[in-house]
């Protein structure tokens, strides 16, 4: 049972980014064979300069004797203005969930295309950004989930000509899915000036296709 339950939560830990094979992998061996019912493991990782970003993994033994990771909390911190400091809590649903780095993204305040599972164990992703401002019923930062858009036809109702925009699309949408923001070179009709339109996935912007 404990041997099912490393390998399982090994592949569970290098899915939601926290490496393979490292000190986590080990010190989790160890805690499993202790037999505890409920146990935390901690990491770090620096993404960005001068940010250091922590995570609590919590491990519980349910009563068919297996073990799950059901949360992890992520912290980022911010060495040259800790005023930013930000913290939640991120759920695990059989071995899916925000990744680190998605963590990490999201407590920079951008957005991430998370993935989920729901009850009948059918997988999605869904872009979601932290709301600062507001917290949920267990004072968590609560989050924004986006609505679903077609990005040409935007640009096109507001009047803009894509240059490539197959091509920019691909490139923005592979940008924004690593935690960056997209920029998309566009023309306005009529003008023949060119712009760079910053679009970040705030307020009225989400899931592109």
């Amino acid at each position: 049972m404990i041997n099912e339950s490393l390998e399982r939560l090994n592949k569970d830990i290098k899915y939601l980014g926290f490496g393979d094979n490292t000190l986590l992998n080990q010190q989790l061996e160890e805690q499993l064979a202790k037999g505890e019912l409920e146990f935390d493991l901690y990491t770090d990782a620096f993404f960005e300069h001068f940010v250091r970003t922590e995570a609590k993994l919590h491990f519980f033994k349910h009563v068919n004797g297996n073990y799950y990771l059901d949360h992890y909390i992520a912290t980022n911190q911010y060495e040259q203005d800790p005023t930013r400091n930000k913290e939640r809590k991120f759920p695990v649903f059989q071995g899916v969930g925000a990744t680190f780095k998605e963590a990490f993204n999201l407590l920079d305040g951008r957005a991430a295309r998370i993935g989920q599972k729901n009850d009948d164990r059918e997988k999605s992703r869904v872009w979601v950004q932290l709301d600062f401002e507001e917290k949920d019923a267990h004072l968590q930062y609560r989050l924004k989930y986006f609505r679903h858009y077609d990005l040409e036809a935007l640009l096109v109702a507001l009047s803009f000509e894509a240059i490539d925009l197959a091509l920019q699309l691909g490139r923005g949408l592979s940008a924004a899915r690593l935690g960056c923001v997209p920029v998309f070179l566009c023309a306005i009709d009529g003008l023949g000036d060119w712009i760079v339109v910053l679009l970040r996935f705030v307020g009225g912007f989400g899931d592109f296709t």
